[in-house]
């Protein structure tokens, strides 16, 4: 692996463990670059974008923790495999298994 497949794997690491998990979003600007794009249920680009979603999913899972399963970097690509854990008292439960995959260093 390459030093810029590794730089890229922990870019993607910080930016789950970090920003979604520790709702760090201050860090947004140095893991994100202003023109990335992301699907949800439309194309939706932009730095303050990703923070209104993150924002979103917070409010809807208060308690939801992701757990990287997999970071695959290849050239300037990661792929990771994460899953979404929203726990309760009672128990956890897990919501989301998908794959995303992100390009270019900042991502």
């Amino acid at each position: 692996m390459t030093a810029s497949e590794t730089a890229n794997i922990e870019t993607v690491r910080k930016l789950y463990d970090e920003v979604l998990n520790q709702n760090k979003q201050e860090l947004l600007p140095a893991l994100l670059n202003e023109d990335i794009v992301f699907h949800t249920t439309t194309e939706e680009r932009g730095i303050a974008a990703y923070r209104a979603l993150t924002d979103r999913l917070r409010a809807g899972f208060a308690e939801m923790h992701f757990a990287i399963h997999d970071l695959i970097a290849s050239g300037d690509r990661v792929v990771v495999r994460w899953s979404m854990v929203r726990h309760t008292m009672a128990h956890s439960r897990v919501f989301l298994r998908p794959a995303n995959m992100w390009s270019n260093g900042r991502m």
